[in-house]
């Protein structure tokens, strides 16, 4: 789970959006207004949609890897989730913030559950179904709005993540609720997805050093780059540039491979993102 690059829509989509939530917001009730979100949801977001046309597009630009999921990384994103759910808080259901590229696994996996701070208390509370939302602030970690990764830390060589805060502060609690939530240790495929993602940037990054030093064109080398770059789990790279550079113990095995590529290590999947 990485943070996603920030891009805007064109103002002829933002403002078609504003205008279908627009006609949710001016509905007196909740339930006259979840009911709407729903039904105009349905009715809107369409492959043949030219507004949806645009945000599949750019949702697609900057998910991470080829077209990954923002939440798990492994299978295609190709669906568009609410990070709050529209069925909770329907003033946010054609807000552009709020759509997240996102698999139908992790879309289940979530089912419209939120938790919040609540505004009022500071106390952790469950946002029930069919009342208006009380103000808070979510405790799962917002892919496009938040860096996971100032929150969470991959450990190698088990691939499994963990929070980099102290227990006791809230932003171990809202790491732990994000691993805990999105399952992100306990789906046996991804953390088998990371192991074969960490040797696979390893044996990219000895392969572009081997090119490097028989000294093949620059253009070869960015190609090599641009490939690394566009692989999925790229929190898993992130990562072990990370364990290099801040780690005050880092694994010796990550230390030898950067070694005589230390370019790699500002090498960010940002750059390949158009």
């Amino acid at each position: 789970m990485v943070q996603l690059p920030s891009r805007s829509l064109p103002a002829e989509t933002l403002n078609q959006l504003a205008q279908w939530q627009q006609g949710i917001d001016d509905l007196p009730t909740f339930a006259e207004r979840k009911t709407k979100a729903v039904s105009e949801w349905s009715a809107r977001n369409r492959m043949t949609e030219p507004a949806f046309v645009v945000v599949r597009e750019i949702l697609g630009a900057i998910a991470p890897g080829a077209r990954g999921c923002a939440y798990c990384e492994s299978s295609v994103g190709d669906t568009i989730d609410h990070f709050l759910s529209k069925t909770l808080y329907t003033d946010f259901t054609f807000r552009w913030a709020n759509f997240v590229p996102a698999c139908g696994s992790c879309q289940r996996v979530k089912n419209n559950t939120v938790l919040i701070y609540r505004a009022d208390t500071g106390q952790l509370y469950r946002v029930l179904e069919n009342q208006e939302p009380l103000a808070g602030d979510p405790v799962l970690i917002h892919p496009r709005q938040e860096n996971p990764l100032q929150y969470l830390r991959l450990r190698f060589p088990s691939c499994r993540f963990e929070p980099r805060a102290d227990e006791g502060t809230q932003e171990y609690e809202r790491a732990k609720h994000t691993i805990d939530f999105l399952k992100l240790n306990t789906r046996d495929s991804l953390r088998t997805a990371r192991e074969n993602a960490f040797g696979s940037f390893k044996a990219r990054l000895i392969e572009y050093k081997t090119k490097k030093q028989a000294e093949v064109p620059e253009e070869e080398l960015r190609q090599l780059q641009r490939s690394l770059l566009g692989c999925n789990w790229q929190v898993v790279w992130e990562e072990m540039k990370s364990n290099v550079l801040h780690e005050p113990d880092p694994l010796p095995e990550l230390v030898t491979l950067f070694q005589d590529a230390e370019e790699a290590l500002t090498w960010h999947w940002h750059e390949v993102v158009v």
